[in-house]
């Protein structure tokens, strides 16, 4: 029993060691609620759960109170609280090559074989990604970045406005891609008004039933080099 009451005594210096309280300790170790401010000893079955909670710990130290506290003292990871992690999902974007698919309608329309994936960790649902060409948006993008997108309705009443998207529409019967600010037209809702951060180019209007497709831009990859 002396044994036993020496081990809770050595759980109390780990848990003083680490700086956190006896709520997180019993919260995230699964030890019974307050056994540890008991005078009776502590049972082997919470002794293991301990050990499940601090695998850095010396059983040595633990268990005859020899030597040090963690099998490396010098070791951060060891000496990190042990705390769950959030886990992070990670989705695989497929990156598409316009010219290869015959432009953004197209890509839009049918099913298209991806040059590759992009994988970013919290990224939310996105339908696939293309690179950007032209300076249309410069400085927020350049040629060459990734953007990646959602497939959204060409219908007014799906359009959030102010916010970015890729965009194709028809322009004297050539599908013209880009990447625009989409705002409300001056000209009533069966136009709309297509602006550039690039100051060098100027907002252009145009009739709603001209746009062959577009995307909500929800991430962007920026590189500063190419190599």
């Amino acid at each position: 029993m002396n044994n036993i009451s020496s081990v809770k005594t050595r759980i109390l210096q780990y848990i003083e060691y680490k700086g956190i309280t006896k709520y997180e300790f019993y919260k995230d170790s699964g030890i019974t609620r307050s056994v540890l401010d008991k005078d009776s000893g502590i049972s082997e079955n919470n002794i293991l759960k301990f050990i499940a909670y601090a695998p850095g710990i010396s059983l040595e130290w633990l268990i005859k109170g020899e030597g040090e506290m963690f099998l490396d003292p010098d070791n951060d990871i060891l000496n990190e609280p042990n705390r769950p992690y959030k886990r992070v999902v990670v989705r695989r974007v497929p990156l598409y090559d316009l010219d290869y698919t015959g432009g953004l309608a197209a890509l839009f329309q049918e099913k298209q074989k991806p040059l590759s994936h992009v994988s970013v960790p919290g990224l939310p649902h996105c339908d696939g990604a293309v690179f950007v060409t032209g300076d249309t948006m410069y400085p927020f993008l350049q040629s060459g970045d990734i953007v990646l997108y959602k497939a959204m309705q060409n219908n007014p009443e799906s359009f959030i406005w102010g916010e970015m998207y890729l965009i194709s529409i028809d322009l004297e019967g050539e599908e013209y891609v880009s990447v625009r600010w989409l705002r409300k037209s001056d000209n009533g809702q069966d136009y709309v008004k297509l602006a550039s951060e690039n100051p060098h180019h100027e907002a252009k209007e145009i009739p709603v039933h001209r746009i062959l497709a577009l995307g909500l831009i929800k991430a962007s990859i920026h590189f500063n080099t190419m190599r």
